[in-house]
């Protein structure tokens, strides 16, 4: 399955919408394209990624041991699969400047992330 014709800036303002008071939001987290899809198909409305997950999958320890591209390139599969709206765990940064990891997370659709 590709990701619907959502541009990012919509997955981004649909997230936004349900961070509201009042309003439980569950957000699974996944490490593979496998799972995004298992989370879509229960009826959950986003998924976040989990960097301890994801790491794991990749052979590597959590807390940045994993390379930032391995780690962002697992994220870009993860939002490809889904026409939910993603939130991408960043870690600390990645030591990437604010600037370009936003412009990164935002390049393969991501509609949020936490660091």
């Amino acid at each position: 399955m590709i990701r619907a014709a959502a541009s990012q800036a919509e997955q981004a303002q649909l997230l936004r919408s349900y961070y509201r008071p009042g309003n439980l939001l569950i957000l699974p987290n996944v490490w593979d394209a496998a799972s995004a899809r298992a989370v879509e198909k229960a009826g959950f409305a986003a998924i976040a990624t989990g960097s301890a997950g994801i790491a794991a999958v990749l052979g590597y320890a959590d807390h940045e041991a994993a390379p930032v591209g391995e780690m962002f390139d697992m994220a870009k599969r993860i939002a490809r699969v889904t026409t939910l709206p993603v939130t991408v765990d960043a870690e600390a940064g990645d030591g990437l400047e604010p600037a370009e990891l936003v412009e990164r997370l935002k390049s393969f659709g991501a509609a949020g992330c936490n660091l």
